[in-house]
């Protein structure tokens, strides 16, 4: 059921956008834990951080969409490379028909034969395009995964595991990447593309802690926010967001 919902998710969020073409930003990261249940991560094995016993997600994020295609969780003893190749292969059967292409970023832990492979299939491969479009393009999209991980486990509470248990700590994990789903779209519809990577506590800067102003005229409920929020007004009853006037 939440797989379902992140996926329904991810199709409005293409929907929107029109991205012809995508970026898969596929990493791990590590969300902490000290419950007895944790295995020991690699980390401890190599003796960096002795003892330390926590969970190792594979993420999958696309920075058009500002969406999460693919949380998936892990022990903290399983590599950060297994399961990359299958991970890839799921999200983009579940890519819509709109999208033309897609490009992978990844870390070294994805640096695997299979994968290169996969990638350079002659089949699976989009038109050749220009070299410093695509050295650009991997720029402006290095390290969105690692900011979008940090949403996660900071903004939205994906770190703060309830059980000691996989199972139940796998569908925290999905809940709090639908939760970011479902920020990223509102973010776009209600504000504009240029919120599309803006971080919950900048949100509630804009939106809560300001005095606004409600006025009832004509069945009409408004709220009127300071120049501080862009002089948006919104419309209670209609869920409608719009300029207000000078």
């Amino acid at each position: 059921m939440l797989d379902e919902a992140l996926h329904r998710l991810v199709r409005l969020g293409f929907a929107s956008s029109g991205s012809a073409f995508v970026t898969i930003d596929l990493d791990a990261t590590i969300i902490r834990s000290f419950k007895n249940e944790c295995e020991s991560i690699y980390r401890a094995n190599t003796g960096d951080v002795p003892g330390e016993r926590d969970y190792q997600p594979l993420i999958a994020f696309c920075p058009e969409v500002g969406m999460v295609l693919h949380a998936e969780m892990c022990a903290g003893n399983v590599p950060a490379s297994k399961g990359n190749l299958e991970a890839l292969e799921a999200v983009l059967g579940r890519l819509p028909q709109s999208v033309e292409g897609a490009m992978l970023r990844t870390d070294c832990a994805g640096c695997q034969e299979r994968i290169i492979r996969f990638c350079n299939d002659p089949s699976a491969r989009p038109e050749p395009r220009d070299a410093e479009a695509i050295v650009r393009l991997a720029h402006e999209c290095c390290e969105q995964g690692k900011a979008v991980h940090l949403m996660l486990k900071s903004d939205l509470a994906a770190d703060i595991l309830p059980s000691g248990r996989i199972a139940p700590n796998a569908a925290w994990l999905r809940a709090a990447a639908i939760t970011l789903n479902v920020v990223a779209l509102l973010r776009v519809a209600a504000m504009g593309s240029e919120w599309l990577r803006a971080r919950m506590k900048r949100l509630r800067a804009v939106w809560l802690h300001h005095i606004g102003m409600i006025s009832r005229r004509r069945r009409r409920t408004t709220l009127f926010l300071p120049p501080a929020a862009r002089h948006l007004v919104m419309d209670l009853d209609g869920l409608a967001c719009s300029r207000a006037p000078p």
